[in-house]
């Protein structure tokens, strides 16, 4: 960001990016994130993992029994690959009052 904007003056900035659908020409915009510059003095979050994770799934609404379609995003800044394969064990799937959703016998 910093090389199309000017982002120098402490303050807290949003941002979010739409792109047109070529097929439906509907824009599909990102979620907004808000960003916070500091001064040169005060204390930042530069020592976060250098990898982001991203849930995603293109329909709010889908018909029970249907496919459900998720996509995992993975951005890396690391000098190594993260093996996703390894990390199975790690997602959470919760119902609308907070409780685990049961498991397919696949899932168990």
């Amino acid at each position: 960001m910093g090389n199309l904007y000017d982002l120098t003056q402490p303050g807290t900035y949003t941002m979010q990016v739409a792109l047109i659908d070529p097929a439906t020409h509907l824009t599909v915009k990102s979620n907004p994130i808000s960003v916070t510059m500091v001064g040169p003095s005060e204390t930042a979050q530069n020592d976060l993992p250098r990898f982001l994770l991203g849930l995603e799934a293109p329909y709010g609404t889908v018909r029970s029994g249907s496919k459900l379609e998720v996509y995992l995003y993975l951005v890396s800044a690391l000098d190594h690959p993260v093996d996703l394969a390894a990390q199975t064990n790690n997602l959470q799937v919760l119902d609308a009052s907070g409780n685990p959703a049961p498991l397919t016998e696949e899932g168990k």
